[in-house]
């Protein structure tokens, strides 16, 4: 099971063929829900020619990526605890979204058997 990340992983491998150049490879793995753009800055950061940390130079880069996934689950909105009381109708509204815009229908599981007295 995927632990909660508000953002996709990525990871970065380098490789280092010169000293003037380095190429590396960025790798996403969105998961289910990482759906979304999410904008990127990549730097690049030299040694500072052995002047220490305030002689090192960058630059950066931003790009957007676009994460998408086929299909979603939908998400059931807040509900809370509810009390029904006897004799009286429970009645409340239950919500959902589905990123995917598809037709939603409900069901219920777990309810408790309607008894009624005929006189």
């Amino acid at each position: 099971m995927r632990s909660y990340c508000p953002r996709p992983i990525f990871r970065v491998s380098l490789r280092y063929p010169t000293a003037a150049m380095a190429r590396g490879c960025l790798r996403i793995a969105p998961g289910a829900d990482d759906r979304g753009d999410y904008v990127v800055t990549l730097t690049a950061t030299d040694d500072g020619d052995g002047g220490g940390e305030r002689a090192r130079l960058s630059t950066s880069r931003q790009f957007v990526i676009s994460a998408e996934a086929p299909s979603e689950a939908p998400r059931l909105l807040p509900i809370g605890d509810k009390v029904a009381l006897t004799n009286q109708t429970l009645s409340f509204v239950v919500g959902a979204v589905d990123l995917d815009q598809d037709l939603l229908t409900f069901s219920a599981e777990g309810l408790p058997s309607v008894r009624r007295s005929c006189r």
